[in-house]
């Protein structure tokens, strides 16, 4: 493999990795479908919780060295647009100003409402039906949509779509979710991944890490020192016993309750039903480093 195609590979993200960890960032429940048509490669995004006839897709495509996203509402979806145009209407000052920000990054962005472009400051009326068009394109002369793969430009691209629906819509901030609580479906011309939906509030997780620190209680893995300004206030906050088995009524102590651990100690805890202890896992780290042979 000579250097250009190992650079390349490492540069893309599969679909489905990204969605998996879209969900856990934004605390929103989403599902991509792939629909191939010819040489245009074509996911349909949709948010879940809305009601199957009052929704909305993101259709992501490429096609003639475009990749391109674009808001495609429902036939009877006219609530939810409503619903969305008055949310951008109360939030216009700081979506005008993430739309500009990123503006410059993208071949084409074209976001109206009302029939008034977005980043141009605009003056929205109130008329009796509200409307959204919302279509943003990068230019990608090297696209691999068709094998599941998002390139570097795909990703920011789709970062900047879901992150402007995630400000209009409502959102469960819990942060990252346990593998217990995804499901997926086998890959083939049509890819699903749901989440099942456990509400939580944030300020638990907020009051873990206040208590634990930003430490693996496991490993003792610091995600900042590691990772810099990108590792900075990030860890998972497990559930000691899973979301799913607790009742509805149950009130969370974050001391007893959570933990602070990184990502591959989490991934391990997991990996049986009921799950492992984080004193368990200190306990087989501690067992696995005590039998590695000194290298002489």
């Amino acid at each position: 493999m000579n250097p250009c195609q190992s650079q390349r590979i490492q540069m893309t993200t599969s679909i489905r990795s990204y969605f998996e960890s879209a969900i856990s960032r934004i605390g929103l429940e989403m599902t991509f479908e792939k629909q191939s048509q010819m040489e245009n490669q074509r996911y349909l995004i949709r948010f879940v919780g809305l009601s199957e006839d009052q929704n909305f897709s993101l259709e992501l495509n490429h096609a003639w060295a475009l990749t391109q996203v674009k808001f495609i509402p429902d036939p009877f979806a006219g609530e939810v647009v409503n619903y969305l145009v008055s949310q951008i209407i109360e939030n216009i000052e700081s979506l005008v100003a993430f739309v500009k920000d990123k503006s410059d990054q993208y071949s084409n962005l074209d976001i109206y409402v009302n029939g008034s472009r977005l980043d141009e400051n605009p003056v929205l009326g109130q008329p009796d039906q509200q409307e959204l068009r919302f279509e943003v394109g990068v230019l990608t002369n090297i696209s691999q949509l068709q094998f599941g793969l998002l390139e570097k430009r795909e990703i920011q691209l789709l970062d900047f779509v879901i992150d402007f629906f995630s400000l209009l819509l409502p959102s469960n901030s819990y942060g990252y979710r346990s593998p217990d609580e995804v499901r997926g479906y086998p890959e083939g011309t049509a890819t699903q991944v749901t989440v099942n939906k456990y509400e939580r509030d944030p300020r638990n997780r907020e009051e873990a890490i206040k208590y634990h620190g930003l430490k693996c209680l496991a490993c003792g893995f610091d995600f900042a020192s590691t990772y810099g300004p990108l590792g900075s206030s990030f860890i998972v906050v497990h559930h000691i016993t899973p979301v799913s088995q607790l009742g509805e009524d149950y009130v969370i102590d974050p001391r007893e309750d959570l933990v602070t651990i990184c990502a591959n100690c989490h991934a391990m805890i997991h990996r049986k039903n009921p799950p492992y202890s984080v004193q368990e896992i200190k306990d087989i780290l501690k067992t696995t480093k005590d039998e590695r042979i000194p290298l002489i």
